[in-house]
């Protein structure tokens, strides 16, 4: 795949999340996927869905919007803006009623038409300064 396309996929993933199919947006992981985040790693497509879908229940009404992105061989960086309204508890802070917008950054490694790792990281401290 091109670099144009390994661009596309990540934009079709944001995409598919946005609109809440989290079974197409995993269907863009390959199997082995390792998910690498602060604070751990995530392996495997069932995992990173069960990710998924543990984040959309918090923020139920989450939206990705991409502000930056660009592609080099198999590597796509994206720097996007994530935001939603807290409505259940998050790593211990009980559902707030608040929204938040947290910048978020992350490099995904594309093979054979499916990402094979992402390398994810966010302004954590941020967003629970936001649900305070």
């Amino acid at each position: 795949m091109s670099a144009d396309d390994n661009v596309a996929l990540i934009r079709r993933m944001f995409d598919e999340i946005n609109k809440g199919d989290l079974e197409s947006a995993t269907d863009m992981v390959s199997e082995d996927c390792v998910y690498h985040t602060p604070a751990g790693e995530v392996s495997g497509r069932e995992e990173i869905k069960e990710v998924m879908s543990a984040t959309r229940n918090t923020f139920p009404d989450e939206r990705y919007v991409i502000d930056d992105v660009f592609a080099a061989g198999e590597k796509v960086v994206v720097r996007w803006t994530y935001s939603g309204t807290h409505q259940a508890e998050y790593r211990g802070v009980a559902a707030t009623g608040k929204q938040v917008a947290v910048e978020c950054a992350g490099i995904f490694r594309v093979a054979e038409g499916r990402i094979g790792q992402i390398w994810a990281y966010s302004d954590y401290y941020g967003l629970v300064n936001q649900l305070r």
